[in-house]
């Protein structure tokens, strides 16, 4: 079976518009026609977006995000905000922002939804374009981006798509990576990929939200 890969800056996708159903009237009397009717059924070309920690709530971001369209998409990307920093020669590592969701605060997170008629699995992979730099346009040469703390949630009961590793260093600028990856018989429904948890979170995720 072939896969999709998703990238956070493109996603090619096989699109499925529509998908049918027949169904039949069953012959009950001698009075009652037997007849076949179609059904098409049109899906829907945004999902809201969910709280990742609790999938049945949908949320509002204070950013909205870059997204794509299509049965098979990225609903939503976190931004990445470290805030403001200074760099010392002693301080070289920066926490990234927690995501405000409404009155919440999330690890980031990236939100996919497959549609599709035929699953076919999918893959999220990151690539990062080029190095950090100052205000200044100095580029902080040997910078790496880290996440962690992996973990994937949804309404979905099944088996989770596959988180690919506990830490995700993000070392060589152009290279691509794999973050997470969904067989085809779990691929479906919407799904959140995300790097850490608070410590109210009802998944077991050790609370890393400071």
């Amino acid at each position: 079976m072939t896969s999709k890969t998703i990238n956070f800056f493109a996603l090619s996708i096989c699109s499925v518009l529509f998908f049918g159903h027949q169904v039949s009237a069953a012959s009950q009397s001698a009075n009652t026609l037997d007849q076949t009717g179609t059904v098409k059924v049109k899906q829907s070309d945004k999902t809201g977006v969910l709280d990742p920690e609790d999938p049945e709530e949908i949320v509002d971001p204070t950013d909205p995000g870059p997204s794509t369209v299509g049965p098979l998409r990225i609903d939503y990307v976190a931004p990445i905000d470290f805030g403001t920093v200074s760099l010392t020669p002693t301080n070289r590592t920066y926490n990234i922002l927690a995501n405000k969701i409404g009155n919440k605060f999330r690890g980031n997170f990236i939100q996919i939804t497959d549609l599709r008629a035929k699953k076919s699995g999918w893959t999220l992979q990151v690539k990062q374009e080029q190095q950090f730099q100052t205000t200044e346009s100095e580029e902080l040469t040997g910078s790496v981006l880290s996440f962690d703390k992996g973990w994937a949630n949804s309404q979905m009961s099944s088996i989770d798509p596959v988180v690919k590793r506990d830490t995700l260093s993000i070392k060589n600028i152009g290279q691509v990576y794999d973050v997470a990856v969904a067989t085809p018989d779990i691929s479906g429904g919407t799904w959140s990929i995300i790097f850490g948890a608070t410590s109210t979170n009802d998944d077991g995720q050790p609370g890393t939200i400071k």
